[in-house]
Order: C-alpha cells, then structure tokens, then sequence
C-alpha cells in the first residue's frame, strides 16, 4: 500500500472517528427536566388561562458567582433533540461557567397549553386554541421564564444571558435580544 493510500486512509478513520466521540460525548450529559407555568396569553386580560412549559437546565459547569447562562429558544419540536444536537452550547460552557437552559416552544413536545385539545376545534370556533401559537407568544414564554430563573435560581440574578438557536430558533434568539434586550445580552 502507498504512502499516499495508508494517508489518505488515516484522515478518512479521523473524520469517521472524530464525530462519533462527540455523539458519544453529547450521549453522556447530564440535565434535569422542569416545568415552568406560563400565561397562555401575554398580551390581552380576555383570557387567563396558564399552562406548563418544559424546560431543561443542565448545571455541571454554572459558577453561581460569576457564570453565565446559555439559553437556546425551542424550535418546533419536543426540546430533547435540541439539547443532544447543539453541542457548542456544551463546549462552551466549560469554559465560560455556564448555565445551559434549554426551552420547548408552546404547542411541541409536551408543552401544549390546552392539552390533546390544543390543536381541535370547538363547537363555538374553528382552532379557536392555536390562536396562541405565535413567535411572540413564544417568546414571552422565555421572558418570562428566564426573568422568573433569574430572580429565583441562587446566583442567577446578575448572570448575563446569551441566546444561541438555528433556524427558526436562532430567530426568536435574535428577535429576542431586540424585543427583550433587558433579559438577553447577546
């Protein structure tokens, strides 16, 4: 065999390698699943109904004295995916004392605010519930519970916020540093 093929054969066994230790890395993080009650509605008093909405925190690497957190904005899927699949988030958060909070969008996975009849029809109005799947409704979800983590979780309260998405969640993370530039830094 050829220097040339023994090369090229090692560098294809590293870039065969080199994703499956990180898969398998991503495979082994810790996190704790939570439940944070939020307004159905944000912006009218007609309705007051309130449901729960998932949301991850993985803690291993937060320095309460000093530590940042990381928030990724749920896109439209169940959270779990995004936790396993943003992996500079992990990175990252060694190095700057991070808190990772990962939030599911209203309306996917299991944060559906009228339960099985959130996507049905009534007899009074067709879908009247998915009136409240909005980005802006969405994004009032995360105001409101980074603002609650941060005034309830030790250590939090000065933390700086730094939101990170793709596609439609790197979206709402900008859309949010522009609605909401007194929660999210950068």
């Amino acid at each position: 065999m050829s220097s040339l093929r023994v090369a090229a054969s090692v560098v294809l066994l590293f870039f065969t390698l080199a994703p499956l230790e990180a898969a398998a890395q991503l495979r082994n993080l810790t996190f704790k699943i939570h439940n944070f009650t939020t307004k159905v509605d944000h912006f009218t008093y007609r309705n007051n109904d309130t449901f729960q909405m998932r949301y991850i925190v993985a803690d291993k690497y937060w320095n309460r004295d000093k530590g940042t957190i990381f928030f990724y904005p749920g896109n439209e899927m169940r959270i779990e995916p995004f936790v396993y699949s943003t992996g500079v988030m992990w990175e990252w958060a060694k190095y700057f004392k991070a808190l990772l909070v990962f939030a599911e969008h209203r309306y996917y996975g299991e944060s559906l605010p009228y339960g099985e009849n959130s996507f049905k029809a009534s007899e009074t109005a067709d879908l009247e519930h998915m009136a409240y799947l909005s980005s802006e409704q969405a994004m009032a979800d995360y105001a409101a519970l980074l603002t609650w983590l941060k005034n309830n979780l030790a250590g939090a309260k000065n933390s700086q916020v730094v939101a990170f998405g793709g596609s439609y969640g790197a979206m709402l993370a900008a859309l949010m540093r522009v609605k909401y530039p007194y929660i999210i830094d950068a």
